[in-house]
């Protein structure tokens, strides 16, 4: 058999750079004109109230002991059948207890965030012209959460002004700590005006940080996830898994990785290292029972996806193979078994060319009601410094 062997490095999504004072409405809204209020739910697209589950809340990771979590929201609007009245803000510990309950009536509570300025300026203790914020100060280290909602259990509702700041108390002159707030399901109300513009960012678990601008997309309870496997979870096969999908009812993306409103600070979040093959490594080795033996070595654990390019026109074809499959630290060797993409045997003699892409960093954005994206996405790399990431950037009616 006569081989072509070449390897490439793929990313899929990565970074844009954000300074702020705060976390919440400033990163999500950048400029009072422009839309995405945060919903809180209570049913099928549930996010940050009580019957929600923790991967729907939002987190706030402390790292030390000293450290201190203000707060404030301000609700826009409500779906339920009476006034929305007075609502509730609990923040819960890293196992769900309950450990502060306030409820907010009217703009002179403390906790409620009056305007954008307000909201984009953070908490009293920065700066006078911020919000009276609400305080709690964690006993220990760890990932911790708020819940939202109104007095009635029926009300859900969306809210505008919000934010979140984390502060380390032992340090002077007070500062915040960007990098903190996370959410693995984010719902939007962005339909209107510009659409959504904010720019979020997401950890897999390499810590190859990444995150997607986006760049006035809008959706009327716009439900945002990042995960590995796309549109379902494991075991669907992520090669299908990933492409976007035709409407399908009571359907929602599955919550895997943080998303955070601010790069993740990487005193809690380190740098991950760039994956690559090691040079020389790839070995293409034909068996006498048809197989075929591919050899390569990588300096990390990783995604692989293997084509066996049989059609020599351009873009993959259907006698073509793609293999996917782990990689891991070390040697690896991935069996081809010789058949062609449409299950038939490749005869001895024909050329065949493989390219491996070792993926880093992999991730997909599925969305749920997505109303359109006429520019597309803005897609950067941000740590550790690296290539251009490469990335699909066509939406469908539910996902990327």
């Amino acid at each position: 058999m006569k081989r072509l062997i070449k390897y490439s490095l793929l990313f899929f999504l990565s970074t844009y750079w954000l300074i702020g004072q705060s976390e919440g409405w400033k990163q999500l809204r950048p400029g009072n004109a422009t839309q995405g209020q945060i919903s809180w739910e209570r049913d099928f697209w549930c996010s940050s109230s009580q019957l929600c589950a923790k991967d729907n809340k939002i987190h706030i990771r402390i790292k030390n002991t000293g450290e201190k979590i203000y707060y404030g929201f301000n609700d826009a609007m409500n779906f339920g059948p009476f006034d929305s009245g007075p609502y509730y803000v609990r923040m819960l510990d890293p196992d769900g207890n309950v450990m502060k309950a306030d409820t907010l009536y009217s703009p002179a509570s403390q906790g409620f965030i009056i305007d954008y300025a307000q909201a984009s300026t953070g908490p009293n203790v920065l700066s006078p012209s911020g919000y009276w914020g609400l305080e709690y100060t964690p006993a220990s280290p760890g990932d911790y959460m708020f819940d939202i909602g109104y007095l009635d259990p029926l009300l859900y509702a969306e809210f505008t002004n919000f934010d979140v700041t984390v502060i380390d108390t032992t340090v002077a002159p007070l500062r915040p700590i960007d990098g903190r707030v996370y959410c693995k399901t984010w719902i939007f109300n962005c339909a209107q005006n510009e659409g959504f513009i904010a720019t979020m960012y997401g950890l897999p678990p390499d810590s190859i940080v990444t995150s997607i601008k986006f760049n006035g997309i809008r959706g009327n309870q716009l439900a945002v996830t990042l995960n590995h496997n796309g549109c379902f979870p494991p075991p669907a096969d992520w090669i299908t898994s990933r492409k976007s999908k035709v409407y399908i009812t009571n359907w929602l993306p599955y919550p895997e990785y943080k998303l955070f409103l601010n790069d993740p600070d990487s005193l809690v979040y380190p740098t991950g290292i760039l994956g690559m093959i090691i040079q020389n490594s790839l070995l293409v080795t034909p068996n006498c029972n048809g197989t075929v033996a591919i050899n390569f070595q990588v300096n990390k654990s990783g995604i692989v996806e293997i084509l066996v390019k049989i059609n020599p026109l351009p873009g993959i074809q259907t006698d073509d193979v793609v293999i996917s499959d782990s990689a891991y630290a070390g040697l690896n060797t991935i069996s081809w078994n010789g058949l062609n993409g449409l299950g038939q045997p490749v005869a001895n003699g024909i050329p065949f060319e493989v390219s491996i892409k070792y993926l880093n960093g992999l991730s997909n954005l599925p969305m749920r009601d997505v109303y359109s994206s006429s520019f597309g996405f803005i897609v950067q790399l941000y740590r550790p410094v690296g290539p251009i990431p490469q990335y699909n950037n066509g939406i469908g009616p539910t996902g990327l």
